[in-house]
């Protein structure tokens, strides 16, 4: 036998802050990469725990092959980084790579996430760098 169903209970307290917000800086302007690290994309974000990932894709116009990498950086801390891609030369296949960079960390105050690349040659050119930052209530790390 079966009791009747029981009255509504009252509405609960609100619950805490969800656990992420995001924050992009979608493609920025195509861009010349030099032969030492340039900023070729950042993000203003306020303290907090961030999972981040920037992207770009890379392109040799020159006749020989090119060595060229990438750092994100969070905070001034690199938390990821592709630095040793080869580029074939020019127009010989290969000789555009997609890049793509993930990381966490945590700024204790107001900071910057950062796409850097370099070249061993200034022929090599940047397309679409962008950074996605999201916002984490906390942040765990296991041992290696």
């Amino acid at each position: 036998m079966k009791g009747e169903t029981g009255g509504k209970g009252d509405t609960g307290d609100t619950g805490p802050r969800g656990p992420s917000n995001a924050f992009v800086a979608a493609d920025g302007p195509p861009a010349v990469v030099g032969t030492t690290f340039a900023t070729q994309r950042s993000l203003a974000l306020g303290a907090g725990s961030y999972v981040v990932t920037a992207t770009a894709t890379l392109n040799n116009g020159d006749i020989g092959a090119v060595t060229a990498g990438c750092q994100l950086l969070l905070g001034g801390t690199a938390v990821d980084s592709a630095l040793s891609l080869t580029l074939a030369p020019d127009t010989q296949g290969g000789e555009t790579e997609a890049v793509s960079l993930t990381g966490a960390g945590s700024l204790t105050s107001a900071g910057t996430a950062q796409l850097q690349c370099r070249s061993s040659l200034t022929t090599t050119s940047l397309f679409a760098p962008s950074i996605v930052a999201t916002q984490v209530a906390s942040l765990t790390t296991p041992a290696p």
